[in-house]
């Protein structure tokens, strides 16, 4: 039993000192309109509301009147474990390290002032399937927003969160 609760010990060390470390490359930007890991890759880490596939696409937000871009980099930045790395007047880089392994999902957001759409992309490095991750985060963005009434549900309607 004692070599047990050491090999678990030991386990859980590498898990939490040696995987982030690993794990905490940065990823090569990629324009938020352009083909985002889109051609050939099947992977199950990425979600985006420009993919061109089923599998990977999501929502863009409709924003209300009430939308400034800084308050999105306010609602971010007090996210647990979330980083704000760039902020322009329309685009968001975010970084999101997980509690446990200490993986990192890098989120990017840009608002289309043209449109008062906001565009998202969330995808978790160095794994390739992320096990709904990236399309968690997206719904949690989504979520955050809508609780401040800065997006439109689907019906065009304010979303009014419990």
């Amino acid at each position: 039993m004692k070599n047990f609760f050491t090999f678990f010990i030991l386990l859980f060390a590498i898990a939490v000192f040696c995987v982030p470390r690993l794990c905490s490359g940065k990823p090569k930007l990629t324009p938020i309109g352009s083909d985002f890991l889109l051609d050939g890759n099947n992977d199950l880490n990425w979600v985006c509301a420009s993919s061109k596939d089923k599998l990977h696409k999501v929502d863009k937000w409709e924003v209300t009147p009430r939308y400034e871009h800084r308050l999105l980099k306010d609602i971010l930045s007090t996210m647990p474990r979330m980083k704000v790395v760039k902020f322009t007047d329309d685009y968001i880089y975010a970084e999101h390290r997980s509690l446990i392994l200490g993986l990192y999902n890098d989120i990017e957001i840009l608002w289309e002032p043209t449109t008062n759409l906001l565009s998202c992309k969330s995808a978790t490095r160095l794994v390739s399937n992320d096990y709904g991750w990236s399309l968690d985060m997206y719904n949690t963005i989504a979520q955050k927003l809508a609780e401040h009434h800065l997006i439109y549900d689907i019906d065009g309607k304010l979303n009014d969160l419990k």
